[in-house]
């Protein structure tokens, strides 16, 4: 799948419908855009319409139309004003799309590398996440699937998780604590089809 698409979501309004016709950030489901530098990722993240399957955008692209890269997706359970956003999308396989720069962030070395996550939302507020932590679990770890959490909850639920990471910050322990704000981005971790690795990668606001 190409990028350009999702590239030239970005652009001014009148330069992206002339580019790609009637297909605006306006007229997808998208609820925000996430970038986290120093990485390939940007990219819009949709929310799931009721009458969507659960996996849906892994197999859609953000105009609803067929693709095997998907795109990123929030969690069903979230709103996107939550303190805590969970966010889906396919490792890439052998391409690097989507969330594929991070598929093996639970490497201490490859964690290193990663800069802040910038949310981006549709009215244009901007928060910036700050890499926490990173993990590989199964596809079914219970911690992380907690989305309404107290603020005292949601630090508790950071530092849980950031404790038995196997890439952390050096000030893990503080940053966990204070956080207001959690996304969680989730991965394949495994370059195969089916796998039930996951990569979590923890950011904090």
């Amino acid at each position: 799948m190409s990028a350009l698409p999702y590239a030239l979501l970005s652009t001014p309004a009148a330069e992206r419908d002339a580019a790609v016709d009637s297909r605006t950030f306006a007229g997808t489901d998208a609820c925000a855009w996430l970038e986290v530098t120093g990485t390939s990722i940007s990219y819009p993240v949709m929310i799931l319409q009721p009458e969507m399957p659960d996996d849906f955008y892994l197999t859609h692209d953000a105009w609803g139309v067929p693709s095997i890269a998907g795109c990123p997706y929030l969690d069903r359970r979230v709103e996107p004003e939550a303190r805590h956003l969970l966010v889906y999308a396919h490792s890439g396989l052998t391409s690097g799309l989507m969330f594929g720069p991070l598929r093996l962030a639970y490497l201490p070395e490859r964690f290193s590398t990663l800069g802040d996550a910038v949310w981006k939302d549709r009215s244009g507020a901007v928060t910036v996440f700050r890499p926490l932590c990173a993990l590989e679990v199964d596809s079914d770890y219970p911690e992380i699937q907690r989305f309404d959490c107290s603020a005292k909850g949601l630090a508790e639920m950071a530092l849980g998780i950031a404790e038995r990471a196997s890439a952390r910050t050096a000030n893990w322990d503080e940053q966990a604590g204070s956080c207001t704000r959690l996304l969680t981005l989730v991965t394949c971790s495994k370059n195969a089809p089916r796998s039930a690795g996951r990569t979590l990668v923890l950011f904090t606001a």
